[in-house]
């Protein structure tokens, strides 16, 4: 089940400079075009601050945030391709770099658990290969990769997987 851009975001916000693990495609899409979009809004309002420089000097760290943030989403991007996380270094390559980004970012998650950690898209009905944890018997740990949880947590804080609803404390 996918993300609302909402729970995308609160996911990113949980993880903001978290390097391991992974991201789902669509978490990854929803997060950077609204940062894009943030950030658009931060240069525009910068500019029109450039006379209130406590303003502007707080609009350009915030902007700053915000793009040091996406290099980890990115990272986890690429752990979810099966991709080392160096490869975000391609961004940085001119004129073309950004078309490798899109082309890499834009590929599906590899099925199963990869050595960056279980498919954050998987559902119990469909995991590959891995132990099953049944909520039956214990609630305090994460069906997906196993980490314990509390119920007050809405998103497992080691795989990111949504623990609401029918799959979780009933």
């Amino acid at each position: 089940m996918k993300n609302n851009l909402g729970q995308s975001y609160i996911l990113y916000l949980k993880n903001i400079f978290n390097f391991s693990g992974r991201t789902r495609r669509s978490d990854f899409w929803q997060v950077y075009i609204l940062n894009y979009v943030i950030s658009l809004v931060i240069g525009l309002s910068s500019m029109l601050a450039v006379e209130m420089d406590i303003i502007a000097g707080f609009l350009i760290l915030l902007s700053l945030i915000i793009n040091l943030s996406e290099i980890s989403l990115l990272v986890r991007r690429f752990h979810d391709i099966g991709k080392s996380g160096l490869y975000c270094l391609l961004n940085y390559i001119p004129y073309i770099g950004f078309i490798f980004l899109l082309v890499y970012c834009t590929k599906d998650s590899c099925a199963g658990s990869n050595k960056y950690g279980p498919n954050p898209k998987e559902s119990l009905d469909n995991k590959v290969g891995s132990q099953i944890y049944n909520s039956e018997d214990d609630k305090n740990h994460c069906k997906i990769c196993g980490a314990e949880i509390s119920e007050k947590d809405e998103f497992c804080p080691q795989c990111g997987s949504n623990l609401t609803g029918e799959n979780y404390y009933g």
